[in-house]
């Protein structure tokens, strides 16, 4: 077995003497290098090589190998998702136990710091099910744990495990930038002092000429000399050489300008064909394009290549083109489930996916064009039968590869959204390649209401793949109630009825959700009619009847009550102050006793889940994550009150039971931010202070003294107001009710206070009760005077103001928060604090007051 390391002696060496050591400090290698340069090889040998019977087969002319059984577990990412790759990981290393949902990562590196020895982990390649999408997904979130140091031994002393992962260039030119201690840890194999000996290339590359049926096989000076030009065109790079070498031992011929980059040696292969090679780019296009790690099937590779030719094409004229550049194809067969007699089905694709990327690039501008011929012919073969395959139907080749790759194709040729108005579309093809091709081009939740219905059902797949990370598994009736409750979540109307229409028998169904979909701030972009984060406050019976038919929900914003039916989630009267006297439901109780389906709460942190009894069997469901707040009430019939701070939503499982007509609702004003929050100054009373914590304080014109010299000051504090209890603040009443400039108040406490003092009036003060927050009189900016250079806060009253609306509303839309959504909060603040004020945040920048005080990891604003 000769793998591409001819000369890589000095990465070889490294890797073995790494593992060989076992420190644990010294944790991580991560090996990179341009495409074609050997990483994946590289971690093949030295996985292969650390197996006892393997290494067998490994000349030891490529370097040393690493010790006898030095990793716990392997991992080759190739065409699976995040979750497939750990358990194939956990499964290896004999720590499946260990790991219990799909992406618990913590419950892997823990398991294995506390083996009795520092073990090894190998992970190669990027999972994701689509190619066209690996560019885009970053650094895998895995990797990322080993590498955090919040994973690092409870003793500080080094890493959980020692790692040894490939990783792209730009994703580790990211990685370094936030673990700066990582770059000792790199094997750069297009470094100089890991590139492979020139020599030794060289004579591997002699090596790929001289093999029977070559031109050079009986002719070793000519092989000599072919393979120096090659060396010299090629060198470091195995998979520029291996491609030129394969294609000049056919040729005979070595051109005294050889090509130099992969792209270029891609046009050489096609260049062999003269005339033809138009003709020839256009079959090879579906190989070229194929997705997956089989590839596409025989027919479908032919019909494909007729939509792209414009004519029929016959599989023996398709044969004969591959067959000319067999040499850089694989082949797969598998079988065909579909039929009865189980038939043997061929698949091909190019087999080094680095020479894909290259030989797509050689399409050029018209590469979106032939994607979306491909797209066409696969969507084709979407099957209709949706009931059939929910119960049990297998898909034929052609079918499997439209369900699982056919996403790709479309997201590859810009008609992703045609294909999602396409409800089979939605149901049927596999969630995590949705989920990648909707991540591609819907990463910045834009407002629904500039939206198109593709954008909207984007939304709505991301939200159904997303909420279930932690349990991604699930059948075809499972993933569409999932669907369906991130449809209604977005308020696509149009979803739930075409998910309704299909005629399945849903195991769970949301009768009615007022719920914020994971990583929705701007309460303005999803449906209407939430109820905001709220609490449970009471439950009672129609016209007070004792069977359960209400519930009152108290709002964590405004403390108000609100009473809702709970079969259709239609607020019922007016909103209340006083809480009810009624029933209180105790939360994660056991199910209410009565008719069939029995369910029973299940105990899991990362997911809240039920066991449903019914006489189909038992099963347990996901229903959402317990962050950013949610808790589950048992009602009767088989249903569940689900409330917190995503909202309120009732979920049943009783499949005879009719699912009610969903009636969308204005929500309440102060549940949503107005265009005024976005607005520079000056806003309307009425666009911020309903945000206003402790209600509105206001000054007397009269008292201001010199802060009532600049009328935007004194239209901020007389007319607008600010909040009674601020945020990150206190004293506001006092101080407007007694206006003192910061001298008199210095006076007060017995301090010194200096000339410029007097130029400024106090509107409150730090929590601490330490720092004095002022408006300057001659410039009307509010600033924190807690030196003699007193720090920038806002521009103005107004926008001072404004900032504190917005950070009043969005204390109401958080709570404890799971990763990235934490992040993606903080986000939404920066940009949303940003658009306030702008000359503020650009001149105060990383350290601006707001931004250090929404991102303080003691503040509520992110945990609740």
């Amino acid at each position: 077995m000769r793998f591409h390391l001819a000369g890589r002696l000095t990465a070889a060496d490294e890797l073995a003497a790494w593992l060989e050591r076992r420190d644990i400090a010294d944790g991580v290698r991560l090996v990179t290098g341009d495409r074609g340069a050997g990483k994946s090889w590289l971690l093949a040998r030295t996985a292969l090589g650390a197996d006892e019977e393997a290494r067998e087969f490994i000349p030891s002319a490529d370097g040393p190998l690493p010790p006898v059984n030095a990793f716990v577990g392997v991992a080759d990412a190739d065409g699976e998702t995040e979750g497939e790759w750990l358990r194939a990981l956990a499964d290896g290393a004999g720590l499946a136990a260990s790991v219990r949902g799909d992406l618990d990562y913590a419950g892997l590196t823990r398991a294995l710091e506390e083996t009795a020895r520092p073990q090894a982990v190998l992970l190669s390649g990027v999972p994701g099910r689509l190619r066209v999408t690996a560019a885009r997904r970053g650094v895998p979130d895995l990797v990322r744990e080993f590498l955090d140091p919040a994973t690092m031994g409870r003793d500080g002393s080094g890493y959980s495990a020692l790692l040894l992962a490939e990783v792209g260039r730009e994703d580790l030119d990211a990685l370094l930038r936030r673990y700066p201690r990582l770059v000792p840890s790199v094997i750069d194999l297009d470094e100089e002092r890991f590139a492979p000996d020139r020599a030794a290339f060289e004579g591997w590359v002699r090596g790929l000429l001289d093999v029977p049926g070559s031109v050079y096989a009986d002719a070793a000076a000519d092989a000599a000399s072919a393979a120096a030009a090659l060396t010299s065109a090629a060198w470091p790079n195995f998979l520029l050489a291996e491609v030129l070498a394969m294609e000049v031992r056919v040729r005979g011929t070595v051109e005294p300008e050889l090509p130099r980059t992969l792209e270029e040696a891609w046009e050489y292969v096609l260049a062999s064909f003269g005339p033809a090679a138009p003709k020839v780019r256009q079959l090879l296009a579906p190989l070229v394009m194929a997705e997956g790690v089989l590839g596409m099937p025989d027919a479908l590779r032919m019909q494909a290549a007729a939509a792209v030719r414009g004519r029929e094409v016959s599989l023996d004229e398709l044969r004969q083109v591959e067959e000319a550049v067999e040499a850089f194809v694989a082949y797969e067969f598998t079988t065909n489930a579909a039929t009865q007699d189980a038939s043997t089905v061929r698949h091909a694709r190019l087999r080094d996916a680095a020479l894909a990327d290259a030989a797509l690039a050689s399409y050029g501008a018209s590469a979106a064009e032939v994607q979306r011929r491909l797209a066409a012919t696969v969507r084709q073969r979407i099957p209709d039968d949706v009931v059939g395959f929910a119960t049990g139907r297998e898909p034929d080749p052609a079918e499997s590869y439209a369900l699982r790759f056919g996403i790709g194709h479309a997201l590859a040729g810009g008609v992703l959204d045609d294909w999602l108005e396409d409800v089979r579309v939605l149901v049927l093809s596999d969630p995590q390649a949705l989920a990648e091709a909707v991540a591609a081009v819907d990463r910045d939740g834009q407002d629904r209401a500039t939206g198109t219905l593709a954008a909207l059902r984007r939304r709505v797949v991301a939200e159904a793949v997303r909420l279930y990370r932690n349990a991604a598994r699930c059948d075809l009736a499972e993933w569409v109630s999932r669907l369906r409750f991130a449809a209604q979540m977005w308020g696509a109307e149009d979803l739930v009825h075409a998910l309704d229409g299909l005629g399945l028998q849903l195991p769970w169904r949301a009768d009615w959700a007022h719920w914020r979909p994971l990583g929705a701030f701007d309460t303005r972009a999803f449906a209407q009619g939430w109820t905001g984060p709220v609490e449970v406050a009471g439950v009672r019976g129609a016209d007070g009847g004792s069977e359960v038919h209400q519930v009152c929900l108290q709002s964590l914003y405004d403390g108000l009550h609100r009473w809702y039916s709970l079969a259709d989630g239609t607020q019922i009267g007016e909103t209340e102050a006083e809480p009810p006297t009624g029933p209180m439901p105790v939360a994660e109780t056991e199910a209410v006793a009565g008719a069939a389906p029995v369910v029973e709460i299940v105990r899991d942190f990362r997911l809240l889940k039920v066991r449903v009894t019914s006489p189909a069997g038992d099963r347990v469901h996901a229903l959402c994550t317990p962050y950013p707040g949610a808790r589950m009430y048992p009602l009767p019939g088989g249903r569940v009150l689900l409330a917190g701070h995503s909202g309120a939503a009732v979920i049943t499982f009783d499949p005879t039971i009719p699912a009610p007509v969903q009636q969308l609702q204005t929500t309440a004003p102060n549940l949503l931010p107005p265009d005024g929050m976005w607005a520079l100054p000056p806003q309307a009373d009425t666009d911020l202070t309903r945000y206003y914590f402790g209600g509105v304080v206001r000054a007397d014109r009269e008292t201001l003294g010199g802060a009532a010299e600049r009328q935007d000051v004194v239209h901020g504090l007389c007319s607008l107001g600010l909040p009674g209890f601020p945020v990150f603040w206190r004293g506001t009443a006092d101080f407007l009710a007694n206006p003192r400039t910061l001298a008199d108040h210095l006076e007060e406490l017995g301090e010194p206070a200096s000339a410029d003092d007097a130029g400024r009036t106090v509107l409150a003060l730090s929590a601490d009760e330490e720092t004095p927050l002022c408006v300057e009189h001659t410039t009307g900016r509010v600033v924190q005077a807690e030196t003699s250079e007193p720090d920038l806060v806002n521009t103005s009253v107004a926008r001072f103001a404004a900032c504190q609306a917005f950070t009043s509303w969005a204390l109401s839309v958080s709570a404890v928060r799971q990763v990235p959504e934490r992040y993606e909060f903080l986000d939404f603040l920066r940009a949303s604090l940003t658009r306030i004020d702008p000359e503020a945040a650009e001149e105060q920048g990383a350290d601006w007051w707001w931004f250090q005080a929404v991102e303080d990891e003691t503040s509520y604003t992110l945990y609740g």
